[in-house]
């Protein structure tokens, strides 16, 4: 269960840092400057000591902010920007990524895959926990 689980999130995790300050720069008119430090602060570490918790947290966060980029534009405010990528996160994400971004011409669709993801990770670390 935990193995499907970081399955999800590591394929979350390199779409986000792949095409984050792309996505910023091009689709919402961040500068590059700013959206480079978004990045760098989406990368705050888990300290607890429990990850289970913080794993089931992190797939409810992961999947309403995937399904918030759908929405950004140059009108929402940096620090709003900003909270929502703060909040995100390698093998399947950045193809999948990548590939819905060139058929549909934009992220939207490829974020809403990884908000799925992001929920499928969220249940299979719930289920783990829950496992003797």
């Amino acid at each position: 269960m935990l193995a499907g689980a970081s399955l999800c999130f590591s394929a979350i995790q390199l779409s986000v840092m792949s095409f984050m300050v792309v996505l910023l720069v091009e689709e919402v008119g961040v500068g590059l400057l700013a959206a480079g430090s978004i990045l760098a602060a989406s990368q705050v570490a888990d300290r607890t000591g429990d990850a289970s918790p913080v794993l089931i947290l992190l797939a409810a966060i992961m999947a309403g902010a995937c399904a918030m980029v759908v929405t950004v534009g140059p009108a929402w405010p940096l620090p709003v920007v900003a909270v929502i990528f703060t909040c995100l996160g390698v093998v399947v994400g950045h193809p999948t990524l990548s590939f819905a971004h060139d058929a549909f011409g934009g992220y939207a669709a490829g974020f809403i895959a990884l908000a799925v993801a992001a929920l499928l990770g969220g249940a299979l670390a719930f289920k783990a926990r829950r496992c003797p």
